[in-house]
């Protein structure tokens, strides 16, 4: 599709990550758990409230697991 995922502001606990046509210098990587990370803060991707839900708009957000 030749889009990239991305933060939709500054790289905090909570972000929401959104589509975009260029990367912004963002990259992710998976984790030896195989948690899907980015790279510059070492945040990991999550769902808002931790579950995904079956047919339910899903909003990925960036959270710092210590």
């Amino acid at each position: 599709s030749g889009k990239c995922v991305q933060p939709v502001g500054a790289v905090t606990d909570g972000v929401a990550l959104g589509l975009y046509s260029s990367c912004g210098g963002h990259q992710f990587s998976f984790t030896t758990g195989g948690s899907l990370q980015h790279v510059g803060s070492k945040k990991c991707v999550n769902t808002k409230t931790g579950v995904s839900e079956q047919f339910k708009r899903l909003a990925l957000f960036l959270k710092h697991y210590q």
